[in-house]
């Protein structure tokens, strides 16, 4: 406020209108370098802006004393700001060729954010050839699993395996295991749209969806699906292969193990820990370490007795 206050008195001042008339309303002072605005000069207009610079957040404009002068910056330092807190993961300049493993709903899903929120170009599909049943999908090409290697080269090629949650993610895990056997490194997705800070740890494989926040110090492994909403906290930690459903939040510190499964809007509180193959249904609220191998179910979580294995059909543990 106080620089809003110095800017608006600078405004009204006779110095500041006998230059303005003088041709120097740009706000260039002619005593500095051309390049910095001075705030003893009229600043009633923002080059490359068309709103008047005191209609700014006031973390979008700054003041700053440089020899007797106080320079203003207007508008580009509360976009700087903004663009420190992205994810490198949403700042990328260059795209890549990418296969997406799977013919699913999952895979449409994956195709269309990466046709729309990244610079990769999706050059084809692949399934196992057990599965596949049409030679296109999605207007590209699908080649089978077993020939992806031949077909796209992993030199030229990345892949990412888009299959969801089926057998407590083993399916998943499994075709990511065979993509990295024949040499594929797998890209990962941060939707423009995520509140991510830089330093957080994403592995390879994982897609994190529009309106998710990553705190600082969470980090989040290989082959991890955060839909949309999910919240998690300052330092958790998400292992492989989990699966968290849209809303999700995940307190501070907690940890979320290998295969779990979160259900829409379930809730994990501050400190506390999911066993590998959970599954929380929806709207549970987890206030106690759970058990592994275990589905909970309520507010508070509670187990129900149930093996999760049967539950979701898991073929081979």
């Amino acid at each position: 406020m106080k620089h809003s206050h110095a800017i608006t008195a600078h405004r009204s001042s006779p110095t500041m209108t006998s230059r303005a008339s003088a041709g120097i309303a740009d706000g260039i002072c002619p005593e500095s370098h051309s390049d910095v605005r001075c705030m003893l000069h009229d600043i009633s207009s923002c080059p490359g802006c068309t709103t008047n610079p005191l209609d700014h957040p006031t973390d979008a404009i700054h003041a700053v004393r440089v020899g007797p002068h106080r320079r203003a910056i207007v508008c580009d330092m509360g976009e700087a700001r903004r663009r420190a807190l992205y994810h490198p993961l949403q700042e990328l300049s260059e795209g890549e060729r990418v296969v997406i493993v799977g013919t699913g709903e999952t895979a449409a899903i994956a195709f269309e954010y990466f046709r729309y929120d990244t610079p990769h170009e999706v050059v084809a599909f692949s399934a196992e050839r057990q599965f596949i049943t049409s030679d296109v999908y999605c207007g590209l090409p699908v080649v089978p699993l077993e020939e992806l290697a031949n077909s796209y080269p992993a030199e030229q090629n990345r892949a990412f395996v888009a299959v969801s949650y089926v057998q407590l993610n083993r399916i998943r895990r499994r075709l990511y295991d065979v993509v990295k056997a024949a040499g594929f490194a797998c890209i990962s997705y941060v939707s423009s749209h995520a509140a991510v800070t830089p330093d957080v740890e994403i592995g390879e494989n994982t897609f994190v969806q529009e309106y998710v926040a990553l705190q600082h110090g969470s980090r989040i492994g290989d082959n991890v699906y955060l839909c949309s909403g999910m919240c998690v906290g300052y330092g958790s930690v998400i292992e492989a292969d989990s699966f968290s459903s849209a809303h999700v939040t995940i307190g501070d510190f907690c940890a979320l193990g290998r295969r779990s499964f979160l259900g829409a809007g379930s809730c994990v509180t501050d400190g506390h820990s999911v066993a590998e193959d959970c599954i929380i249904g929806a709207g549970a609220v987890v206030l106690r370490d759970t058990e592994p191998r275990q589905v909970y179910l309520g507010n508070p979580a509670r187990p129900l007795g149930r093996d999760s294995y049967e539950t979701f059909g898991v073929a081979d543990p």
